[in-house]
């Protein structure tokens, strides 16, 4: 009998550990993962802090050379007045701002009736489209894919051309918009905000 318990005994005693040692594992490879992340993180605080993380520059496209330009384009009353568009000022002044933190060369520009229109543009697509139409012009395609989904109804696309080919329109066709009725409860952007976006005051 005495036989028999302590054989129970160092069964039950067997199954305990081996059923501790299955339970303490996730544990063992949680704390693993979470030592790995912690040493990432503390690499990537390190480099940061040495200034030696830095997010690739974009192209500077005023180099004289071409390059593959993404646009998007529609009528200027949408482009530059549209109450919906209200937004784009934003995202260009913030689009300004950080290229001059990071000290990189500005890389779009709004186009008034661009030359380029007609070469790059479908003539059924060219048919709808509004005129005087406005462009907003790019070499970063990344960005251009989020301008695309924030104006929504815009005429998209891409050609080759260097900066001063894909920039060359005609500014004084962008009409004098009549006031329109804003029923926001903020005031909306001053006439002419684009301004600092065209070719010729791109710096």
């Amino acid at each position: 009998m005495s036989s028999m318990m302590s054989s129970m005994s160092l069964g039950m005693s067997s199954s305990l550990s081996s059923r501790s040692s299955l339970s303490s594992r996730p544990c063992i490879r949680a704390s693993r993962r979470q030592q790995i992340h912690a040493a990432v993180s503390a690499q990537a605080s390190s480099k940061q802090q040495q200034g030696t993380v830095r997010p690739t520059p974009p192209v500077n496209p005023r180099d004289g050379s071409a390059h593959e330009f993404q646009f998007l384009v529609a009528n200027a009353n949408f482009m530059l007045n549209d109450v919906q568009n209200e937004s784009m000022a934003e995202q260009l002044r913030e689009r300004v701002r950080y290229y001059g933190e990071m000290e990189y060369a500005v890389d779009f520009a709004l186009v008034c009736e661009p030359e380029w229109l007609e070469k790059n543009v479908p003539a059924d697509q060219l048919a709808k489209l509004g005129r005087p139409a406005v462009a907003l012009v790019s070499t970063e395609k990344d960005w251009m894919v989020f301008m695309r989904l924030r104006l929504d109804r815009v005429i998209s696309g891409s050609f080759n051309a260097t900066w001063e080919e894909a920039t060359k329109g005609d500014s004084e066709k962008i009409p004098d918009f009549p006031p329109q009725k804003w029923i926001a409860p903020y005031s909306p952007y001053a006439k002419g905000w684009w301004e600092k976006f065209l070719p010729e005051n791109v710096n």
